[in-house]
């Protein structure tokens, strides 16, 4: 009935170029255009008001997650000509569900915690859910139809109305309330386009052993994706529920201006990593030899990741008072810190992002879950005991489970996969220098420009170009001086 994880590396692997482009294209027009309606809110909306609309939001995606739940992924598993018709009445069933359940929760919110604005946003989202769960599904027949180029021109034109909805809604004084019409307006765009590509959904009436079927795949699917949930949102409630909704709107202000830079670099990863892991499995059936080529492959890969996304995350570790209070506003800069203490979490769970693809090619991908359960119990236990302290001192309890977390990857990816992590280190060296040279630029260009009573814009100016140069420059010297075999760019043959 479902593909093999072979079969589906394969499906994957002849996937074009020009189709991945558009894939890529997409998303990253997708993480801009969430960006910048992120700024204008922030500059428009109190840090009280942010929050709010963070707490809201982590409700509704939770709703979403639990309506899609994973029958996009059916379609594109299931060799059944029934699949589509199947996984859309699932998703309205799903989508009806998850409706409701939001429709009750501003009701309640309205109704008995004195919480009408809390009480309207929900209501809205719960419009957003049902149509939210369909165009799931009709993605998944879009990309199953070998029609990427599309399903991409679909999402990037959803989020542009979406964003312009948003800002005019912004600019009208509609307040917290415009950050939902935005969604609500791309996801109908989207819903309709995708009606228009390929027609309508067609629901079935579903027999028993096909209900059971679908159970236990989204089962599996939703399961893991709750556990991310959780440890992406799991502050978020608990900072409201503890701290209130400013300190809130703070953190996750600080959260999503470094989270933006960390989903494009995650997932231009993770397209590398599966199409280069997906070249052992037409390499050799023998599973020893595919380990070899995994682990020289993620060999190769770690040390680029690490010299793109350290000098990324550090560098903004050392700017981030200036970056917020330039591009948010003075009345954020308490998140500063602790948006340097984000950045270090983000760079520690990089390189976590290699470890599906590498286990799934390997087989071994049942690995994973019991170690994320672990990882976000982790997190969520440190956030409760972090938090009466502050929000800084949740940051730093993140900091502390991304570093356990970071450990278990390097065991997962090093037992599983074959991966020599000492030889990773001994490649990655030459990236020392270059971070010590960029941090000894960024700080003597804001000594200098507070001496000179610079105002923020040039002097965060400075010290981006000061530091990207003093970066890139050392980094080229110590290549040179390097031995081939310890070069960053170094790929050892594989047999």
């Amino acid at each position: 009935m479902f593909m093999t994880s072979a079969a589906f590396l394969r499906l994957l692997k002849r996937l074009g170029t020009g189709d991945s482009l558009y894939f890529i294209s997409a998303r990253t027009f997708m993480q801009v255009s969430q960006f910048v309606i992120f700024i204008v809110a922030a500059r428009v909306l109190a840090p009280a008001q942010f929050g709010m609309f963070a707490l809201g939001s982590a409700v509704a995606i939770l709703l979403a997650k639990l309506g899609e739940a994973g029958w996009r992924e059916y379609v594109l598993s299931s060799r059944s000509p029934s699949a589509v018709a199947s996984a859309t009445t699932a998703a309205l069933i799903s989508g009806l569900v998850s409706t409701s359940i939001c429709f009750g929760a501003a009701t309640v919110a309205a109704s008995f915690f004195a919480a009408s604005e809390m009480g309207w946003l929900l209501g809205f989202f719960a419009l957003w859910l049902l149509p939210a769960g369909i165009s799931s599904v009709q993605s998944g027949v879009m990309i199953r139809g070998g029609r990427v180029r599309a399903l991409s021109i679909v999402q990037m034109l959803g989020e542009l109305i979406g964003l312009a909805c948003s800002l005019a809604s912004l600019n009208a004084g509609f307040g917290l309330l415009s950050l939902v019409y935005g969604r609500l307006a791309c996801q109908i765009f989207s819903l309709l386009a995708f009606v228009s590509l390929i027609g309508a959904p067609r629901p079935v009436r579903l027999d028993r052993a096909t209900a059971w079927e679908l159970v236990d795949f989204s089962r599996q699917i939703l399961a893991t994706r709750l556990i991310a949930f959780f440890r992406s949102y799991g502050a978020t409630f608990i900072i409201g529920f503890l701290l209130g909704s400013a300190s809130t709107g703070l953190f996750r202000a600080a959260e999503r201006l470094v989270v933006s830079l960390s989903e494009v670099l995650a997932e231009t990863v993770q397209v590398i990593a599966w199409k280069n892991c997906s070249r052992s499995l037409t390499q050799t059936d023998e599973r020893g030899a595919q380990q070899r080529f995994l682990a020289r492959e993620a060999e190769y890969i770690h040390p680029i990741l690490l010299a793109t996304s350290a000098p990324i995350f550090l560098g903004l570790a050392l700017v981030s008072g200036n970056v917020i209070e330039v591009v948010l506003g003075p009345a954020w800069t308490p998140a500063a810190a602790v948006a340097s203490l984000i950045a270090i979490r983000q760079l520690l769970l990089m390189p976590g992002f290699v470890t599906e693809p590498l286990l799934a090619t390997m087989g071994e991908v049942r690995r994973m879950p019991p170690v994320s359960l672990f990882n976000a119990i982790l997190a969520l236990v440190l956030v409760l005991v972090c938090a009466p302290f502050g929000i800084l001192a949740v940051a730093v309890g993140q900091c502390l489970a991304a570093a356990v977390s970071l450990a278990f990857q390097v065991r997962l990816q090093s037992r599983y996969a074959g991966v020599a992590f000492d030889r990773v280190l001994r490649r990655a060296f030459p990236i020392v220098p270059a971070l010590v040279a960029m941090a000894v630029a960024v700080t003597s260009a804001q000594a200098i420009a507070t001496e000179e009573n610079w105002a923020l814009w040039p002097v965060l100016a400075l010290q981006i170009m000061s530091g990207a140069i003093a970066y890139t420059g050392t980094l080229l010297i110590v290549e040179r001086l390097t031995s081939h075999e310890r070069s960053l760019l170094y790929r050892p043959v594989t047999a």
